[in-house]
């Protein structure tokens, strides 16, 4: 996800956020309470995350750094491995890192199903890695990202912000986009599961860094690093 706040789904405790097939995940899964991320914005988190390194040693800490030619992904490693790798829509990484990709596309598309099956068909036999970057819940927002929307009156409004009227319709806005993405989810689960890999797929499920809100994204107070963070594995149950 991009710029998810922690506690802003279901099975994190926001009842009042749409997201079903997150919540499964984490019902049919390991749901890890206390996830922190390396630093508390795009790029750098990214880059730590493909390679398991501070973003300061790979002098990627100032967002929009590529990561250099010299620092591998696990995309690297795993190609080396005999996996099939990608990476769909966001990427923030750098020309050198999307290099170590077999497969990249930069989706317009929110679904970003096209992508999705045009990848696992090109994998075929092989066994694939693939880095599935959603750009919601990023602004800017729009009205209808979600259908039913998301009622203002019910959003919870964290003890940080102030509790108004403006505050209320640009959250409610907010969990549309992570509506939207939940059910995007949905739709690369039930994919897998038709194609006979979603038992012996893992899926991780994580945000580069918090809210976009005030107090949170850019910042080091738990709302900027700490994040949701999902492991589904059916066959390893």
């Amino acid at each position: 996800a991009d710029d998810l706040g922690w506690r802003d789904v279901g099975c994190y405790g926001n009842p009042e956020v749409s997201t079903p097939n997150i919540d499964g995940l984490a019902a049919r899964g390991l749901l890890v309470n206390r996830a922190f991320l390396t630093t508390s914005q795009c790029s750098p988190t990214r880059t730590s995350l493909l390679t398991g390194e501070f973003a300061h040693t790979l002098r990627t800490e100032d967002l929009h750094t590529p990561l250099s030619a010299d620092h591998n992904t696990v995309a690297a490693y795993l190609k080396d491995a005999g996996y099939y790798t990608g990476l769909i829509r966001k990427s923030h990484i750098g020309p050198d890192a999307i290099k170590q990709f077999d497969y990249f596309h930069p989706s317009s598309d929110e679904s970003q199903y096209p992508e999705l099956v045009e990848f696992l068909d090109k994998s075929k036999e092989k066994p694939f890695f693939l880095w599935y970057a959603f750009v919601d819940p990023h602004r800017p927002y729009q009205e209808g990202a979600f259908d039913p929307p998301h009622n203002p009156a019910r959003v919870q409004v964290p003890p940080f912000l102030a509790d108004t009227e403006n505050t209320r319709k640009d959250l409610a806005l907010y969990y549309d986009e992570i509506g939207r993405m939940d059910k995007n989810i949905g739709v690369t689960v039930a994919e897998l599961k038709k194609r006979g890999l979603l038992d012996n797929t893992f899926i991780v499920f994580i945000t580069d860094n918090g809210m976009p809100f005030t107090r949170a994204k850019g910042t080091l107070y738990d709302e900027g690093i700490r994040s949701p963070l999902i492991f589904h594995w059916p066959a390893a149950v």
